[in-house]
């Protein structure tokens, strides 16, 4: 029994002894390195400094520039965390310090390095080879990139060196009157995040520093080389604490945060300097605060994720990879770009619900994709917006690249979202179930008809392109520089006039309902295209008509709206329409009928295209009937307003009645001149919304007939005869014919027009263009009995 005893002892102190050997405590070192290029060198930071075909070159150094790193090894684990005196980290710096470091046996694995930008608008550019870089960092100098990366490799070297056993502590507080939401928002991220690493002595050897804030008190006539405000708190915080302490800064998701600098010293030097000291203060208080006993177990993800098709195509990455560091339950969490404060705030709580005690958000870290956004200010537009490029979702990738293994999460089940959809084939059109959620039906739309909305994108932009390829060509003249560039861009013109008008666009998702917006989404999930570019697609409409645009689309009347109301008792409302438009070849194959069921609203089919969410021809559930037609010349015109085929679409969705559907055209600020059609089978009636982007008037049928467009002249506020506008376009030359001759066959009763059949027959006929060589396809809808 006591030799079992002491056995089982001996082993007991085995066991321990190899436990205590894997934990083998925490061991720390940082270092910094001087990274200021040889000048004169461009500054990254600020469009202005760009002059013509150059960036403007810096005129001395104010402050020199430093990459600072610190190494971390528990157990098996080691990683470098470097901050770098930089305006964004690229992931070509990245893998150029890595190459180096490979070159010093560190033991440090390259996926277990991140590196991150304080975000210095003042610091060296130069280094990002990229077609889209020049304007913000000047032009690509090797020789700026080999002192870069070589100074990011040193450091970590260096720390490495310093490895020796040290204690851990983490504090965060809200720290009021530093920063605040440059974009007008309520949101703001007001904490400041201290973490310290003390050596065997109990001195500090790193404090790192998270805040969220632009360093851009320093502005862009400002040439002189310098860390802006965060190397102003790095010098004070160093000051307080010694020389033995290196002090790293890492700025926070600062997409929208700017600094609270007003007043003080006219020099932006000067202010830069002293907002630092300011800011030195509460991360001196922290710092002191921080109880350094832990010696936690380190862990690090690195994740190389897709992101979404991007606006810029070509000219933008289609892959990145991100970062996160547990130091114990403190999380920092890598942003390959510059998020919203409201990004960072969510994946902060995010990872609470994960475990995480502290979690710090690390922007500008590993890669740079511009700016992220969420989907509630993705509309809202701004700067921001501006330069998010991979649409409204993006958020929800930078959660799945930074907690995916945490999340356990798979990504969406594709078979629940196709539930209940389905594409009917036949004679004629297509027929398109889809029901659910707003994402869902998108979702199906955009999976079921893939190729189709490929092709019509790519046939729209492609000719588009086409027509404003010569305008472009006359806009650089004989600047053979530019002409240049443009010659050598993968795609050509195309890849720039593509996102130029994709980006036009975007101003109208202010005005597009968030569930249009999310279904939009869906279908560009489905197809593989960019939020942006279905987007696009619905908006064309709209944009063709606007003063810019109809300069190479050329004002046209889309197609012939008749609504029919029955002379007897039995008889039904008919409501026929011809949508005529260009691209008949093309577009007549690919009309769809979509038969929606979605989980709110009501039942409808909808007659449109591939991609296309709004409503141009429709009928619901309601015995209710809906088509627009576009009359143009001479409207007033505006993209402030809701897109006419999404008014439609909300209407025929929500609105049970005629009286309802009416009031929602009339009373939401429209885009252009447009006609809209509606008939009610239930209480045979018809009504017309005539409207351009400020003007709205509601006419009712003549003789039991409502047409698209008004023949006479009537007052104000149509234009014609004595007003010249701007104004609702009554009619145009090209749907006069047109009108004239049905006018006159429904009067002298020489055609058949009293049943559904008969309209079908007449609609197809040429008699005066009504169809013609630019009729794409004839509906006839009644709205009594739900037929199409």
């Amino acid at each position: 029994m006591k030799r079992g005893f002491l056995i089982a002892v001996v082993l007991s102190c085995v066991f321990c002894w190899a436990a205590g050997s894997a934990e083998a405590g925490l061991l720390a070192g940082a270092a910094h390195v001087k990274i200021t290029p040889e000048g004169p060198i461009p500054l990254a930071g600020y469009g202005e400094r760009w002059g013509g075909l150059a960036m403007k070159k810096s005129t001395g150094v104010h402050d020199d520039l430093y990459a600072r790193a610190l190494v971390l090894q528990s157990g098996e684990t080691k990683l470098a965390f470097v901050t770098c005196d930089l305006c964004v980290i690229n992931s070509g710096l990245r893998q150029a310090a890595l190459r180096e470091l490979a070159k010093a046996e560190t033991g440090i694995p390259a996926d277990n390095v991140m590196v991150t930008g304080t975000h210095t608008h003042s610091g060296a550019g130069g280094y990002i080879l990229s077609m889209i870089a020049p304007p913000v960092a000047g032009f690509y100098n090797p020789t700026i990139l080999k002192t870069l990366s070589s100074g990011i490799a040193a450091a970590i070297v260096q720390a490495n060196s310093k490895l020796a056993p040290a204690t851990f502590g983490a504090v965060s507080k809200e720290i009021e009157g530093y920063n605040r939401n440059r974009r007008g928002s309520k949101t703001l991220d007001k904490a400041m995040t201290v973490l310290r690493f003390d050596g065997a002595d109990g001195k500090p050897v790193a404090i790192v520093v998270n805040f969220a804030a632009h360093a851009t008190i320093i502005d862009g006539t400002d040439m002189q080389v310098s860390r802006g405000w965060p190397g102003g708190m790095v010098d004070a915080v160093r000051e307080h604490f010694g020389d033995q302490t290196e002090v790293i800064f890492c700025n926070g998701a600062q997409g929208d945060a700017s600094p609270c600098a007003d007043g003080g010293p006219k020099c932006n030097y000067e202010r830069s300097v002293l907002f630092g000291k300011k800011i030195a203060k509460p991360a001196i208080e922290l710092a002191e605060r921080v109880k350094a006993t832990e010696e936690p177990a380190l862990k690090v993800a690195f994740t190389r994720f897709d992101l979404p098709p991007g606006v810029l195509g070509r000219l933008t990455p289609s892959k990145s990879h991100a970062h996160r560091i547990e130091i114990g339950k403190t999380w920092l969490m890598g942003m390959p770009g510059e998020a919203i404060m409201r990004i960072g705030l969510d994946i902060k709580e995010e990872a609470r619900k994960l475990g995480a005690a502290t979690p710090v958000v690390v922007g500008l870290a590993d890669d740079h994709l511009m700016y992220f956004v969420t989907r509630e200010e993705f509309p809202k537009g701004g700067y921001e917006v501006m330069m998010n490029m991979y649409g409204p979702a993006i958020e929800d990738t930078l959660v799945r690249a930074v907690l995916g293994d945490r999340l356990g999460k798979a990504g969406p089940d594709e078979a629940k979202l196709l539930a209940g959809s389905e594409v009917i084939r036949g004679k004629g059109a297509i027929r398109v179930r889809l029901a659910g959620d707003p994402y869902r039906m998108g979702y199906q739309h955009g999976k079921l008809l893939r190729d189709a909305i490929r092709r019509m994108y790519t046939r729209l932009m492609d000719d588009i392109v086409g027509k404003m390829e010569p305008e472009l060509k006359k806009l650089l003249g004989d600047n053979a520089a530019i002409m240049g560039i443009v010659k050598i861009v993968p795609g050509g013109a195309k890849t720039l006039i593509e996102p130029f008008l994709c980006m036009v666009a975007r101003k109208l998702n202010a005005h597009t309902p968030r569930e249009l917006r999310e279904e939009i989404a869906g279908v560009a999930d489905g197809c593989g295209l960019a939020y942006d570019q279905v987007f696009w697609m619905n908006s064309l409409l709209t944009m063709v008509v606007q003063e810019d645009y109809a300069k190479v689309f050329g004002d046209f009347s889309l197609c012939t709206n008749v609504v029919q109301l029955p002379k007897e008792a039995g008889g039904r409302v008919i409501h026929a329409r011809n949508l005529d438009w260009m691209y008949r070849n093309e577009f007549a194959p690919m009309t769809t009928v979509f038969e929606f069921r979605p989980d709110r609203g009501n039942a409808f089919l909808s007659v449109t295209f591939p991609g296309v969410v709004g409503v141009l021809t429709a009928i619901n559930d309601k015995q209710l009937s809906l088509g627009n037609e576009t009359v143009n010349q001479h409207s007033d015109r505006s993209m402030d307003g809701m897109p006419i085929m999404t008014i439609c679409r909300m209407a025929i969705q929500y609105d049970s009645t005629l009286d309802d559907m009416v009031r929602r055209i009339k009373d939401t600020p429209g885009t252009a001149g447009m006609h809209v059609m509606m008939g009610d089978g239930k209480h045979r009636r018809a009504l017309a919304v005539d409207r351009s982007a400020k003007y709205a008037a509601v006419r009712e049928p003549k003789d039991g007939v409502l047409f698209g467009v008004v023949l006479e002249w009537p007052g104000k506020p149509y234009v014609g005869g004595d007003f010249a506008g701007p104004g609702i376009c009554a009619t145009d030359d090209g749907s006069k014919p047109r009108y004239t001759w049905l006018t006159q066959k429904i009067k002298d009763g020489s055609v058949p027009l009293a049943t559904a059949e008969d309209w079908c027959k007449v609609m197809v006929r040429p008699d005066e263009g009504l169809c013609a060589d630019s009729t794409i396809h004839t509906t006839v809808m009644v709205p009594e009995t739900g037929e199409l």
